[in-house]
């Protein structure tokens, strides 16, 4: 009894330690992922939707694939980087969706309430982020096939709409090579 006790402990202890190990070789990169949307209208109000491919536009993603173990989203910004119109044009209300590749169950990242637009031109401003939203696009960058829609939807008090907004998102994976 006591040697198959030994033998079960001395198992138990090195799958422990594989673990450990195999823990040990995970590799973390942190990596920026920036996207725009041209905003051009006769209305006061704008919406698009962009179907990204992770694996297709960042490396990383393409080369850990499968082997990724996990992705935080660890800040959103955003700013113009192209404004024409008045000084008094703000947003009324503007949000950021994100989406399964085919559309299916949209989830709010980030709405952005009464904001002047001009301030905006050239200053990248950190966002509050809804939790559930960049978890949801963290799971969709994270697991095959690495595709997501993200909706840009604005609605301004005054017309007509031009200007270009990006997004940019400081992402962390952790992957294993094994």
């Amino acid at each position: 009894m006591k040697t198959k006790f030994a033998l079960f402990t001395l198992l138990l202890a090195g799958m422990f330690l594989f673990t450990r190990c195999e823990d040990a070789l995970d590799v973390t990169e942190s990596f920026t992922y920036e996207t725009e949307f041209v905003v051009s209208s006769d209305n006061a109000t704008y919406s698009n939707t962009q179907l990204i491919d992770m694996a297709s536009e960042v490396d990383l993603i393409a080369e850990y694939g499968d082997k990724i173990k996990d992705i935080q989203i660890e800040e959103v910004k955003y700013w113009l980087t192209a404004f024409n119109g008045s000084e008094t044009q703000k947003i009324v209300v503007s949000t950021l969706n994100v989406a399964d590749e085919n559309g299916a169950d949209p989830v709010n990242i980030v709405t952005v309430q009464d904001q002047l637009l001009q301030p905006l031109l050239n200053t990248p401003t950190p966002l509050t982020v809804n939790a559930a939203g960049v978890d949801k696009l963290a799971n969709l960058i994270q697991n095959s096939p690495y595709k997501f829609q993200l909706s840009f939807n604005n609605e301004a008090n005054e017309a007509p709409l031009n200007f270009t907004v990006k997004f940019s998102f400081t992402i962390k994976m952790t992957a294993n090579p094994l």
